[in-house]
């Protein structure tokens, strides 16, 4: 497993403990990220859901709607052989700041199959000059989200042609499969992938099939009571 930790941020001592057993107990799991404490300028916890999650695959959703499923950089562990299909990466100076954006997009397009772990045990530093959360330096900079999405663009160019893979033939099948990796989605995850089929999958026929399979599954999961709704 490789782990990040930007210089001024820290990791509680049993942080790498709990993740090395996190992977452990989890085979399948190649990529983690957790929840995390702000120190410094400002303090609090951040923390997306109060219980771990298996999140599933996100190739489809990724390269499709551009999904961000992931934190922030020392929140983040990845299996070695997951970031050997990404990395490295040309044009490194594009991401200085949001270097975070790699390991995120990166392992998501290779097929990582993503976690969450709720426990806080990474400390956050905050303070004046923090580029990630300050966002007084995206007003100096009005065409900052235009250039991180040709940025984006690129990177995701540069991995799909590094691994040679392609878009799937029938998309509105795939984006199904991949939304059954979730053991329990949210409602916010079938929007995305009926988003995904309707406006991409080019196959009419494929596309009313696609439609109405996700609702079926949708009610299935509702009635079941494995939807998410928080």
């Amino acid at each position: 497993m490789l782990f990040f930790l930007d210089a001024d941020d820290i990791y509680e001592p049993q942080y790498l403990e709990n993740a090395l057993n996190f992977y452990n107990r989890r085979s399948e799991c190649d990529f983690v990220f957790c929840a995390y404490k702000k120190f410094g300028a400002v303090e609090g916890t951040f923390q997306e859901d109060a219980v771990d999650l298996d999140l599933g695959y996100s190739v489809i959703r990724t390269l499709y709607n551009g999904e961000w499923i992931g934190s922030i950089t020392s929140t983040l562990s990845i299996r070695r052989e997951i970031v050997r299909k990404f990395l490295p990466i040309p044009n490194l100076e594009d991401w200085r700041v949001r270097a975070d954006d790699c390991l995120v997009w990166g392992a998501s397009l290779v097929g990582a199959k993503k976690f969450y772990m709720s426990k806080p045990l990474v400390m956050y530093r905050i303070h004046e000059n923090n580029q990630y959360h300050n966002k007084n330096f995206l007003d100096v900079d009005k065409n900052y989200e235009y250039k991180r999405f040709w940025k984006r663009n690129s990177l995701f160019n540069y991995i799909l042609q590094k691994n040679n893979f392609s878009s799937p033939f029938l998309l509105a099948f795939t984006s199904i499969r991949e939304l059954q990796t979730i053991p329990c989605p949210k409602y916010q995850d079938f929007v995305t992938y009926l988003k995904i089929i309707f406006l991409f999958e080019h196959s009419l026929y494929w596309k009313i099939k696609g439609i109405i399979f996700l609702f079926s599954y949708f009610l299935k999961i509702w009635i079941s009571g494995k939807l998410k709704t928080l």
